[in-house]
């Protein structure tokens, strides 16, 4: 199994234990090195959080979310898009369901 890159900090190496594998290739391995920073990343943001709380009141009195919730919020969705495009998540069971197709849609194949 690929060594963990030297710059992750503990939440990302974890992450890259998780899931690498030895039969990685190099562009899974860079993409997991991307997501394993998102996760580094999206874990200092809740830290963050967590000591500064979800808001701020600006200068002139103003209440507003800190930028670190929308910072932790795109780590978390490219995380999910990265773990999807490696094919080593729990989402690959599902990647040949096909297309999700509404209820009158599904009525009005049938009537044809």
């Amino acid at each position: 199994m690929p060594d963990a890159p030297a710059h992750l900090g503990k939440e990302g190496e974890a992450f890259w234990t998780a899931l690498a594998t030895d039969s990685l290739s190099p562009a899974q391995e860079y993409l997991l090195c991307l997501a394993a920073e998102q996760v580094d990343l999206q874990e200092r943001c809740r830290k963050r959080i967590a000591r500064l709380g979800p808001t701020l009141t600006t200068k002139t009195g103003v209440v507003k979310a800190r930028p670190e919730l929308a910072i932790e919020r795109g780590a978390a969705r490219l995380i999910q898009s990265l773990i999807r495009q490696l094919d080593l998540g729990p989402e690959r069971e599902h990647k040949n369901r096909g297309r999700v197709v509404r209820h009158s849609d599904r009525i009005a194949r049938e009537r044809r």
